[in-house]
């Protein structure tokens, strides 16, 4: 069972070794891993971002991966995963479909919708999203592709708050 643990600035380290394990995610967008020093700025000013959660996930004693999603973002009620990252080696195993599976849990009721953004158009990372139930939901090219899944209503209520917002396209005459 994948357990999911709130990161601290004190797990840049264990942040930064799973960057290293993970060199065909960072060539697929282009860039090489961070360092240490890196990982530790940017994890302190995530931390920072009262909407961001930054998780660890362990399979044991292992740590297997990184979670990284946003609350009400890009909307209030939604969510969005930045990044799951599971290293090169442990890929195909489980570990990421059990991580998406535990937050629509976490969410569902809190959030309305769970979208997921990709970068530079990674086949491997779409096809994983469309396999879990995700849709296409908007391409903001050059870079980002935008995959969505309805989670359902708010708690304590039949339909989503956003519904209201929604422009009424009947006429008068109907």
């Amino acid at each position: 069972m994948l357990v999911r643990r709130p990161i601290s600035i004190l797990d840049a380290s264990i942040l930064h070794g799973l960057y290293g394990r993970s060199p065909n995610y960072f060539e697929s967008i282009g860039t090489t891993p961070p360092t240490l020093q890196e990982v530790s700025a940017d994890l302190a000013l995530s931390l920072s971002d009262s909407r961001r959660r930054l998780e660890l996930l362990y399979n044991d004693v292992e740590c297997v991966g990184y979670l990284d999603y946003k609350l009400d973002y890009p909307t209030p009620f939604e969510a969005t995963v930045n990044l799951l990252l599971i290293p090169d080696e442990l890929r195909g195993q489980g570990f990421g479909r059990e991580a998406v599976a535990a937050l629509e849990v976490t969410l569902k009721g809190r959030c309305t919708q769970l979208q997921a953004a990709v970068f530079n158009h990674t086949r491997s990372s779409e096809l994983f999203w469309l396999r879990l139930g995700y849709y296409f939901a908007r391409d903001a090219r050059p870079l980002i592709r935008w995959y969505a899944k309805d989670l359902g209503p708010l708690e304590g209520t039949e339909k989503s708050p956003l519904e209201d917002l929604k422009p009424n396209l009947t006429s008068a005459g109907d």
